[in-house]
Parts: C-alpha cells; structure tokens; sequence
C-alpha cells in the first residue's frame, strides 16, 4: 500500500472508517485462518480483502468483518472488538473534530470509561488494540507537516504508560503432583452409558500423557496417528498441528492407551478426526470443557479450565525432574521443525517421560 494522507477526507467519521478498514484489510493477509477453514478461506482471501475495501459505512464494514470471520478468520475478532466501539465514541464526542485532534489521553479515557466493566487484563488488551490501530497510520501515512500521532508516546516526548492496571503476576490453575496421579487413576473408574466412553477415556488420557491444548486434541485426524515401535516398547505416534502452524510429534507408550484406541478405530467408521461427538462430528470447544468437566467431578476434584490438564502435565514432570527447558519443548512451544521428542532426544530426562507415567 503506498503511504496515504491521513485525512483523505472533509468528513473525520469517514477519514476514521478508511483507516480502520486499511487496518483490517492488512489482517486479511497477515492473520492465520482456522485449521478446518484454511484451504476455503484461502481460496477466498482476495474475495474478503474486497468486501472490507466496498463498505461504505460502519454497518457495511460490520457485516464484511463478520463475513470474514464466519468463513474461518475468527483471530480478526480480536481487532474489531475494540474498533467499532471507538468508532462510535469518535463520531459522538463533539470535542473531537478531526483525527488529527485524537492524542494518547483520548485513547486513555475511552477505554477506562467505555469499559468499565471490563477486567483489568481485559481492557489493557482493548487499549492495545486502539494503540496499534493509530500506530499503522503513522506507519502507513505521510503528511507534509510530518504529524505523527505517536500513540504511547506522551506531547512532552515521554512513554505514556498504559492507564489500565492489571495483576503484577498471573495465577495459573492446575494439579499438584498427587493430585494428578489421583486423577489419571480414577480415568479408569469413569463410568458412561455412551458406546464412545473408550473415545472419551482416550481423550483425557492424551491430554495427561502429551500435555496437549484442547485445539490440538480437537483437530487430531486419525491419519495423524500412527504405532511406531521404538526399542522394545511400541508407541502411539501422534502428528500435532500447534500454536502458530507449527508442527511437532507427540508420542505416547501405547500400552497406556492401547484399548480406548483400538476400540476408538473400530467404533470410529464416519468421522475423520480421532475424537467425535455422540452424532460423529468433531468437538466443539465446549463440548471438550464438559467432558473435562464430568472427569474432574469423577475424580471428586474441582473443576478447572480446558487447559488445566497441559499445565499439570508440565507441573507432574517437573516434580519428576524433568528440566524447564526440556518441558517447553516438549509443549511445543519452539518454532524450528518438526520435534520427535520423548524418544529421540539424546537429553535422558525426555527420553524417560514416558516411564514417568508406568505407575499411574
């Protein structure tokens, strides 16, 4: 995109909504689309880029953005969450004539007022997103003057700090060591009057035994699976699709899930992903957080989040005295190539995990 004149316009509602649709129209491109989507949704990418570039209002521009996101670009929520709300507020303040008119402490006060009821954590992230918006005018514009908006940047040439105040430090939730092994132990005693309890059992264990994130567990594809044998002990090789498009192997000792997956392929003749719903169809994002639920209350333990188990999983090994390092690898947290971890890593502590879990 050549650089544009900030006010293209006489009008400053329509000066704002070009801006906010270059914005967007920047993520068409940049932004990864839904695994299950992916293909479609690239096939279409110059088809959206349009729709967003027609809108004529803000109404229009919504509708195109839904459109987009409905069609497998669900991360664009993200940025238009914010936007429009801003662009309300833009349009009503009569104190604000022009964009050149908007500073740091405008952004400031919208967020704070405009949502209150917002956490903290929350709104930072809303402030965030307002800030990256006039950050890509300033990158994306020129203007003979040379006016920056220079958003985080306050008129005397200090950082601005964000207004929002969030907690100094996270709090994770997840099972302490004992606590985990009590839950892998009750897997066994979970009842179902459902035909694919095996199923079920089979997903719970992958997320004890591979710390997985709920979205990888939902998108394995039986032919991402495999049994490779390696040494004297067989495993069940799974292909993962993780965080960023990134791709890793993880592998489980297949006699820790030997009979929920042999039961799953032969129940398992209609749906291509490992895990399928009571009508043969993938989970849904709830529908793993109930079954995850129902575990926990099983094991008369208190409900915790989908990625509770992963956490866990992590804490467990590293009680076990597996290395920090080696635990994030394991994650899939690093974005080199395909990681055949747990076995082939001549680092002895991932190499043993899988003996980690013989008496659970």
């Amino acid at each position: 995109m050549n650089n544009k004149k900030i006010e293209p316009f006489d009008n400053k509602t329509q000066n704002l909504l070009f801006w906010i649709k270059e914005y967007l129209q920047s993520k068409i491109y940049s932004l990864s689309p839904d695994r299950n989507k992916a293909e479609t949704y690239k096939k279409n990418r110059e088809l959206f880029y349009n729709v967003i570039l027609e809108a004529q209002t803000i109404d229009e521009l919504k509708d195109a953005t839904t459109l987009v996101i409905n069609n497998g670009l669900t991360g664009l929520r993200t940025y238009t969450s914010p936007l429009y709300p801003f662009y309300d507020f833009f349009e009503s303040n009569k104190k604000i004539h022009s964009l050149r008119d908007i500073d740091t402490n405008e952004i400031n006060s919208y967020v704070s007022l405009k949502y209150q009821k917002l956490k903290p954590n929350s709104k930072r992230v809303y402030y965030i997103q307002l800030r990256s918006l006039f950050k890509f005018i300033d990158e994306k514009s020129f203007e003979e003057d040379n006016f920056k908006f220079n958003i985080g940047t306050l008129k005397d040439g200090t950082r601005a700090k964000s207004p929002i105040k969030t907690t100094s430090t996270k709090t994770f939730k997840f099972l302490e060591p004992k606590e985990f092994e009590r839950f892998v132990e009750s897997i066994k005693n979970y009842k179902s009057k459902r035909k694919d309890i095996f199923n079920q059992k089979l997903m719970i264990k992958i997320f004890c035994f591979g710390g997985l994130r709920a979205v990888e567990a939902r998108f394995i594809k039986k032919t991402d699976c495999s049994i490779k044998k390696l040494g004297d002990e067989k495993y069940l090789q799974i292909l993962i699709n993780g965080k960023g498009g990134h791709q890793r192997h993880v592998y489980i000792n297949y006699r820790y899930i030997k009979t929920e997956y042999e039961k799953t392929l032969e129940l398992n003749k209609e749906c291509e992903y490992l895990f399928y719903s009571r009508d043969n169809k993938q989970y849904g994002d709830k529908s793993v957080y109930n079954l995850i639920k129902r575990f926990y209350a099983n094991a008369n333990i208190e409900t915790l989040d989908t990625h509770s188990l992963r956490r866990s999983w992590a804490t467990y090994l590293h009680s076990k005295g597996v290395k920090l390092d080696d635990i994030i690898t394991l994650l899939g947290h690093l974005e080199d190539d395909i990681h055949e971890l747990y076995v082939y890593s001549d680092k002895k502590n991932i190499s043993n995990v899988p003996k980690l879990f013989e008496n659970l």
